[in-house]
């Protein structure tokens, strides 16, 4: 069944405390050292989430089970050597993280395994990922593109590493913002027999490193370099308890239409603030948002704290350079503060094709411009005229089940002058299962209804 949201115009200030959805990207890397572990772990607070729910499946196919108790999750472990061939190929669902985590944990596994794809993950290259994981020691294959030469795309499979003895490990650069494959080489690096050393050149988010540290691996920082040292022969990972934190990006989904919805007043709950995702903390505060961030302390290493967003006026923002790349998951958030900014912004697009979704920036604009926004792209920028007190055009959109897409559809409708009509929402389970209450939650005026049964009437 396909679903549809029907958004009211927001009559009144937002208003309201909620918590927030766990964090995709650390229960994801959660469930993996959990797996890896000398026994059941538990994470609380885990929220089913699609991508996350892929990821589980893919695991329990290498053998380690888990078992659901409402927002509880345990995990029996194998062991870092314990993994076992999958009797099936693995989907990896439409989620470029999910196919590249496990890809770094089953590259280096004396085992085939073959990772498959859907949606629009099947059109994206994986060079870079597969290329880097062949130092392991395996041999992968994958498909090649019809009209791009030595562009290899999902699925892909991994044909188990050489002979029985531990790759040695490695060095490598990574380009631009590349988490994913950062991280994909650090659970690689746990099966080598020497250190694996990263460079990066920016920063990214650094869940999986903090994890390393959590549960007692050698690694070690120094500027844009990361050294994993290998596990010693026998090393096992105790079993842990985590509290996962909420997810900033979603968080900031709630912040933004805060921001622009006047005289709001919003508190965001247990949120993840790790500095390597909190660049879109720094982009409200440069745009004069009411931000206030309350330190709450560290849950598995990460730290949380409480959000509050008063709304304020804002100032057009000049999005380029190391800012752009701490924001890449937050561009469609930037361009939704930006409509009720005063004066014009331009957010620079350099970052965006290292992401899972680079067409991002272009149905972005197309999405502003249903709504009446005067906004358009050129020479690489997402030039947007703000205007404070800008009333939108309601509008009936498809956002194409792409989960970036639904929430800025959501939230340019709380500022339109009549009720607007959103299809192709099925995908905000992937990442926020509980969008809908959340945003009832703070008083806005929206429901879901089947497209099947509109269709049929």
């Amino acid at each position: 069944m396909t679903a549809r949201l029907r958004v009211c115009p927001q009559k009144a200030p937002l208003h309201g405390s909620v918590p927030i959805a766990s964090d995709v990207s650390i229960a994801n890397r959660a469930l993996i050292f959990a797996a890896l572990g000398d026994g059941t772990s538990t994470l609380s607070g885990y929220s089913g989430a699609g991508h996350n729910e892929l990821m589980r499946q893919g695991l329990a196919q290498l053998g380690a089970l888990s078992e659901r108790d409402g927002t509880t999750l345990r995990i029996e472990g194998v062991g870092i050597r314990g993994l076992r061939p999958s009797g099936a190929e693995i989907d990896c669902g439409d989620s470029r993280e999910v196919f590249e985590l496990l890809s770094g944990l089953v590259a280096p596994q004396p085992f085939k395994t073959r990772l498959k794809a859907s949606g629009r993950l099947l059109d994206r290259p994986c060079n870079a990922l597969v290329a880097s994981l062949r130092t392991f020691g395996t041999p992968a294959t994958g498909t090649m593109g019809t009209f791009s030469t030595g562009e290899l795309f999902p699925p892909v499979q991994f044909n188990g590493a050489t002979g029985n003895a531990l790759a040695p490990g490695g060095d490598y650069q990574l380009d631009v913002c590349q988490p994913g494959i950062k991280s994909a080489l650090l659970f690689a690096g746990l099966f080598a027999s020497g250190p694996t050393q990263v460079v990066e050149s920016v920063v990214t988010r650094d869940h999986t490193e903090r994890l390393l540290d959590t549960v007692g691996f050698r690694l070690s920082r120094a500027a844009s370099l990361l050294c994993l040292e290998p596990p010693e022969p026998n090393a096992d990972i105790a079993p842990f308890e985590m509290e996962l934190p909420g997810d900033i990006t979603l968080a900031s989904w709630l912040l933004a239409s805060a921001a622009v919805v006047p005289d709001s007043h919003v508190v965001i709950r247990r949120t993840g603030i790790n500095p390597s995702r909190a660049g879109v903390l720094d982009v409200f505060k440069a745009m004069g948002a009411g931000l206030n961030v309350r330190a709450e302390g560290h849950r598995g290493g990460e730290p949380v704290g409480e959000l509050t967003m008063l709304g304020a006026g804002l100032r057009a923002l000049n999005l380029e350079g190391e800012l752009s790349c701490r924001t890449v998951n937050e561009f469609p958030i930037l361009a939704l503060l930006s409509v009720r900014a005063q004066g014009r912004s331009e957010l620079s697009l350099e970052q965006l094709e290292t992401t899972d979704n680079p067409e991002i920036a272009g149905r972005t604009a197309e999405l502003l411009l249903r709504f009446g926004v005067r906004a358009g792209l050129s020479d690489g920028v997402l030039q947007i005229d703000g205007d404070p007190n800008a009333q939108l055009r309601a509008a009936t959109v498809d956002a194409a089940d792409d989960p970036q897409l639904i929430l800025l559809a959501l939230s340019l409708a709380l500022l339109a002058d009549g009720e607007s009509v959103i299809s192709g929402i099925d995908g905000i389970a992937n990442v926020f299962p509980r969008m809908v209450g959340t945003f009832k939650a703070l008083g806005a005026n929206l429901s879901v209804e089947s497209e099947d049964a509109t269709n049929g009437s």
